[in-house]
């Protein structure tokens, strides 16, 4: 039969007819009683894995005049998907025979049919199937369309695992169940194949995929020669054979195919795979069949690719070379050549013909100057309008900030536009996590809060490193959404859960999973550990509350009481208490060792979505569709208050472990905190447009962990203790003093504190004990190991930056010490004050090594990059002085006096030929060092400039009691940018070493970071832009524009 098929589709490759021929031959050597069905399954492919139109047409046109023929000896049956049925009618003689053709739905079996399709196979065989196993499959696949490959397989596997003649429940569980036995039959290969052997089965499956357009993926039969060049041709066939005794592929002479399709729907990893860049694939399947076609054509250079399609094949072939195959490889490289000679001819042309135009290009750009030099005013005003209105987005709605300055700063890059920018990206960036391909819809954090979880509509979860913000790990199983997460109390096992009704265990610590719960009915929307990690609440839908034993992962107990879908649990903190709520609009207290309904909790006027129990389990806050919180006394099974104000519905909640602070998040985007005994809402973040769906605290209380309900897959974290997640360290007393560790991983921060904090996620490393009153200045050696403070007890303290010890404390001044310098060779410490004296220091001995009095106060004090030199300015009454000094023997070398004000800053260009200095005089004077001259003068601030900083590249920053740090090209004398979010003046500034970011402390106790590569923030704002959808939320963006 094989040979006959075979010889038949090559005739019906030169003549269509060739089947009609075919079949009328084979019904003359018979009787008129015989009859010929013709039986053409899964007809969906002639739409799914044709790709010629002319070989489509002629199939569905030998098909169309077989049916219409009149001969009653032949029969034709077509079996097709439903979801591929509508393409038929557009083959007009298709639409002719299908109107007159008897036609048969097929939905799902039935329950009875179900039975006797898993029942008779294995009776006929002498084997008997376990009444518990048969229900199982029956509730799990009855009226599930596509179920039944998914039903064979899980059976077929179950086959191999009996242990006698009976097929019992623990066999089928053991596969995995329906839609888990053909994704761990495919996961098992995949993790035991080596790592070559991986990226080869990637590439095959991936082949054997056809994407949907707006249907389904279906399974693509490939030739062998397609796999060709993808691996050592030994290495691809030992692959397919492992994978065709798996079942998971079909080999043929020359083909390949996958079993069923269950493979592509039931295999996370597969789906992961298609789901991460279907566009890719889709240019990958157009590069596949022209290469054939060229192929096929004997490699005719009119079927190469050119122009748009090149570039676009070659764009993907530099992101994923290793995918091409040899015939791929050959094609790409010969389009390549024949696009290098195109171009060879047109250059000379172009030549050519260039001459001829440019008169003519002459005369139209005069008349078309005056048009360009309007309309690029025109542009000039739309970017500073747009830039202002970021301004008031920046904090309320920081991706649409982002996305409206972007918008301005395209129509023209004005300084306004371009502060904006990196004003709005500052706000933006801070602590996020983005990862997912979907909707993030869980978070959690692990006890010891250096591993936060999320979960999402991916069917992925995501383990992230709080410390570095690196990601984990992926866990991949879930076969559908995933809306649940919950940490062991002591932080190794996660339990998750989502809509494919199954609780997962997975080892934290290894990443794998440690078991499948199953039993809950349907979606699992929460999950709580109690307090000694032995037992696991599930809530879900079909009213149920369940209670596992995580050891034998057993159900222990079903609570019945709740008269709809349950949507929330939480055990209590000591684990007494166990509280449920849902769509019935109660909540449900439960004696969590007996079992026994406690209470009803009823006052909620529609259903409640999150519950929470506060620190010590006294008080339990419940919210849900009526936007309102009450507050419940645990105890006394009584409401003891509510908190109204939210405009939407409440989406969830948590309570900060460290204070009586409540978070509400809204599905308005509205993340509010509530101060709970006084009933306010003392602040309000606003995540974005669309809902919040989850909450949860840091255990320190440092930050929230909310995730943005967009395509963007993005977890924010929202300091606690700030206005926003831009802050690093939240409100404390003023800002005076940062500065840089000099490998650029270490920020240390001073006011009424000295903290070090870590630069790569702004979390604090440690606290240097230090006495009270403010610390006024702060530096770092030049190799880092030491850190200088500026005491308000007249003191100078060295302390080890990695112990965080205190080395040194040095006395002498005896007056407030202003500010202190290293050497460039750090063998040396300069310091000034307003006891008018210079000193410098000897590092290593601890000691005073010399002095000199000064005219004036001593408020500035900075090394030139050489060391040679030391610039100290001093202010007498109302004027300031730059003195130049030898800094070997502090003998003045040059004076610097401008107009009459105080000097409160002053920096060193990295070549040292410019002195920048500012004050109470709102300008910044540069200084020619070299020349002992004044060189210029910075004009924009409203009011005193307070700090002073330059970057690797030459960029001066500067720190105004305006609220802004300003941007300044030094050369140019102008302002880049001004970057707005401080609401006090900006007392100290430093560049990271490289110059990418810079950091600012202010009289509003904040310490922000903000990143000064403007392109940067710009690919980051469109790429996020784009998956977001945030053009939606942006003030007169367009909603189609996306970074065009």
């Amino acid at each position: 039969p094989d040979t006959r098929a075979a010889t038949l589709r090559r005739r019906m490759d030169e003549d269509p007819a060739a089947l009609d021929l075919a079949l009328r031959t084979w019904l003359a050597g018979r009787s008129d009683a015989s009859r010929a069905l013709l039986v053409i399954d899964q007809f969906e492919e002639v739409f799914t894995l044709c790709a010629d139109e002319a070989e489509r047409t002629a199939f569905l046109g030998t098909v169309a005049d077989l049916a219409r023929s009149g001969d009653r000896r032949i029969r034709i049956a077509l079996g097709i998907r439903a979801d591929f049925y509508a393409r038929c009618f557009a083959h007009p003689g298709l639409v002719a025979v299908l109107r007159s053709a008897a036609q048969l739905p097929v939905g799902p079996p039935s329950r009875a049919e179900l039975r006797d399709i898993i029942a008779e196979p294995a009776v006929r065989c002498g084997v008997q199937v376990d009444a518990d196993l048969l229900e199982t499959v029956l509730a799990e696949a009855a009226g599930q369309p596509g179920a039944l490959p998914l039903v064979g397989h899980a059976m077929r596997e179950a086959w191999h695992r009996r242990r006698d003649d009976t097929l019992r429940l623990a066999d089928y569980r053991a596969t995995g169940g329906m839609r888990g036995a053909v994704a761990q039959t495919a996961e098992r290969m995949y993790d035991e194949a080596a790592p070559a052997q991986r990226k080869v089965m990637r590439a095959v499956f991936l082949r054997l995929t056809a994407l949907g357009e707006g249907t389904e993926d279906t399974r693509r039969r490939l030739s062998r020669r397609e796999l060709e060049g993808l691996a050592d041709p030994h290495e691809i066939d030992g692959l397919l054979r492992k994978l065709a005794d798996a079942r998971l592929v079909v080999l043929a002479d020359n083909t390949v195919e996958v079993a069923h399709e269950a493979v592509i729907r039931a295999w996370p990893r597969l789906r992961h795979w298609l789901d991460e860049d279907r566009e890719a694939l889709r240019t990958h399947r157009r590069l596949t069949a022209a290469a054939e076609t060229w192929h096929e054509l004997g490699r005719d250079a009119g079927a190469l690719f050119r122009g748009a399609q090149l570039a676009g094949a070659q764009a993907w072939a530099r992101m994923h070379g290793s995918a091409l195959n040899a015939l791929e490889e050959d094609f790409l490289r010969s389009a390549t050549r024949a696009d290098r000679r195109r171009g060879h001819r047109a250059r000379w042309l172009t030549a050519t013909l260039g001459a001829l135009l440019v008169l003519a290009l002459i005369a139209a750009g005069l008349a078309f100057q005056q048009q360009a030099d309007a309309e690029a005013q025109r542009r000039i005003a739309v970017s500073r309008q747009y830039a202002a209105e970021a301004g008031e987005l920046r904090r309320e709605q920081p991706q649409a900030a982002a996305l409206t300055a972007l918008y301005g700063y395209r129509q023209a890059p004005t300084t306004e536009a371009r502060g904006s920018l990196l004003s709005a990206y500052a706000a933006y960036r801070s602590n996020q996590f983005t990862g997912h391909t979907g909707v993030v819809n869980a978070v959690a954090y692990s006890p010891n809060g250096r591993t936060l979880a999320t979960g999402s509509v991916d069917r992925t979860v995501k383990l992230w490193d709080t410390v570095t913000d690196r990601m984990l790990g992926t866990l991949i199983g879930h076969v559908g959404p995933v809306y649940a997460l919950a940490f062991s109390p002591d932080g190794r096992i996660l339990a998750t859960a989502g809509d494919d009704g199954t609780v997962r265990l997975w080892d934290v610590q290894r990443r794998r999973l440690l078991g499948v719960l199953t039993g809950p009915v349907g979606r699992v929307m929460s999950l709580s550990f109690s307090h000694d990690g032995r037992t696991l609440a599930s809530g879900s839908t079909g009213n149920a509350v369940r209670l596992w034993d995580v050891a034998t992962r057993r159900p222990v107990a079903d609570l019945a009481g709740h008269t709809g879908n349950v949507t929330t649990v939480a055990f209590s903190p000591d684990g007494k208490v166990l509280a449920s709520a849902g769509e019935d609009r109660t909540v449900r207290l439960w004696d969590a060792r007996t079992h026994r309904p406690l209470a009803t909790l009823t006052g909620h006027l529609q259903p409640v979505y999150a519950i929470a129990f506060n620190r010590d389990g006294t008080t339990l806050a419940s919210g849900g569709g009526d936007r309102t919180v009450r507050l419940w006394d645990v105890a006394e099974r009584r409401a003891v208050g509510e908190l109204t104000g939210t405009a939407d519905r409440i989406t969830a909640l948590a309570w900060a472990p460290n204070r009586p602070t409540l978070a509400v998040a809204s599905y308005d985007g509205i993340v509010r905190l509530w101060d709970v005994d006084s009933r306010n809402a003392r602040e309000k973040v606003t995540a974005r447009v669309d809902s919040a769906s989850a909450l949860s605290y840091a255990p320190d209380g440092s930050a929230l962990a909310a995730p943005s309900d967009d395509d963007t897959g993005t977890v924010r974290l929202w300091r606690a203790a700030g206005a926003g997640p831009e802050t690093v360290g939240g409100r404390q007393s003023a800002i005076t003093s940062v500065a840089v560790s000099p490998d650029g991983r270490t920020i240390a921060a001073a006011g009424s504190g000295l903290t070090l904090w870590s630069a790569d996620r702004p979390r604090p490393l440690r606290t240097l004990a230090a006495p009270h009153g403010l610390i006024s200045g702060l530096v770092f050696s030049p190799k880092g190991d030491i850190l200088a403070s500026v005491h308000a007890d007249r003191t100078i303290r060295l302390w080890n930056v990695r112990t965080g010890r205190l080395l040194a404390t040095l006395r002498g001044h005896t007056n407030t010490v202003r500010q202190v310098a290293f050497s460039p060779d750090g063998s040396r410490l300069a310091s000034v004050g307003d006891d008018r004296n210079l000193f410098l220091w000897d590092v290593a001995e601890r000691r005073r090594t010399a002095e000199r009095k000064l005219a004036g106060s001593g408020s500035t004090v900075t090394y030139a990059p050489d060391g040679r030199t030391l610039a100290i300015t001093e202010n007498a009454g109302n004027q300031g002085t730059v003195r130049l000094r030898d800094a070997a023997t502090l003998e003045e070398t040059a004076r610097f006096t401008g107009r009459s004000f105080l000097i409160f800053a002053a920096a060193f260009s990295r070549d040292g030929k410019t002195l920048a200095t500012s004050g109470t005089d709102h300008d910044i004077l540069l200084w020619d060092v070299p020349g002992r001259r004044q060189a210029g003068t910075l004009r924009g601030h409203a009011s005193s400039v307070s700090s002073l900083a330059f970057s690797v590249d030459g960029t001066l920053a500067s720190g105004g009691d305006d609220d802004t740090v300003r941007l300044w090209d030094v050369a140019a004398r102008s302002t880049t940018a001004v970057l707005a979010g401080h609401t006090g003046g900006v007392l100290s500034l430093a560049f990271w070493p490289d110059g990418r970011a810079l950091v600012s402390g202010s009289a509003d106790g904040t310490l922000r970071e903000w990143y000064v590569g403007v392109e940067e923030a710009a690919r980051t704002i469109c790429e996020l832009s784009r998956k977001g959808h945030w053009a939606r939320t942006a003030r007169g963006v367009p909603s189609d524009w996306y970074c065009k």
